[in-house]
């Protein structure tokens, strides 16, 4: 299963916006993820392109830290 995050871009929402969206959206996968659609959170992987790669850095460094 394949999930494209929309995200809040800059300038019009500024930083953070953009990494709190896709920490909501991990949030959200990975507490309905099992019931919901059958994901074992140990098997997720994250990926992106340019801003999408940064924001997947920082939402491994979210994780870290929470």
């Amino acid at each position: 299963m394949i999930f494209a995050i929309d995200y809040r871009l800059a300038p019009e929402h500024p930083f953070p916006a953009a990494l709190d969206d896709v920490w909501q959206a991990y949030c959200w996968i990975i507490y309905h993820g099992i019931t919901r659609l059958g994901i074992t959170p140990a098997k997720i992987i994250l990926s992106g392109d340019s801003a999408g790669g940064n924001l997947a850095i920082g939402l491994v460094n979210l994780c870290i830290l929470n």
